[in-house]
């Protein structure tokens, strides 16, 4: 949040630390099985977006929206700990790589306070050791690599879906 005082700007940020409280987990789940008792269409419809790159967050962002999601974006892990916080969200589509807090323990966070919620990590920059550390997860859902396209963003989104419709009804 930007705040001005007599000609002098300086910027503010609001942390999240405590993430996603015990009580919106419990939100989560709640919504799940609100939404499974009524009837809506399974798979995923709200994906938090994260990303440090203003110009690859706004256009993952149209991609998702021209695919039919919901979309929120987050500039960093901390923005996303304080929107997951706020509402309920399907998928956390995230940048590995980005300062303060990495994709991986952003995952992490939401794994352990948002029942539910899948990871799909993205990176332009794929090592062997990340490559290993993802496939040994049971943290990270799905993974991209960028750039990706519209194909494989829908592809891996609807292997996401369906790996949360499986868990749903079993």
């Amino acid at each position: 949040m930007a705040i001005n005082s007599f000609g002098t700007s300086f910027q503010t940020r609001q942390t999240c630390l405590e993430a996603v409280p015990d009580e919106a987990a419990a939100h989560c789940a709640l919504t799940v099985a609100r939404d499974r008792d009524l009837g809506m269409e399974p798979g995923p419809k709200r994906v938090l977006i994260v990303d440090d790159n203003a110009c690859v967050l706004s256009l993952t962002a149209e991609l998702l929206d021209h695919l039919g999601y919901q979309t929120a974006t987050a500039e960093d892990g901390i923005g996303a700990l304080c929107q997951l916080k706020a509402a309920r969200y399907d998928i956390l589509l995230t940048d590995f790589e980005m300062p303060g807090m990495d994709g991986y323990e952003l995952a992490e966070a939401a794994k352990r306070h948002c029942f539910g919620i899948k990871v799909i990590l993205m990176t332009g920059h794929c090592t062997d050791d990340l490559a290993a550390r993802i496939s040994d997860s049971t943290t990270v859902d799905g993974f991209l690599s960028k750039p990706f396209d519209l194909k494989t963003v829908r592809e891996m989104l609807n292997q996401v879906a369906y790996q949360q419709f499986s868990e749903m009804m079993a």
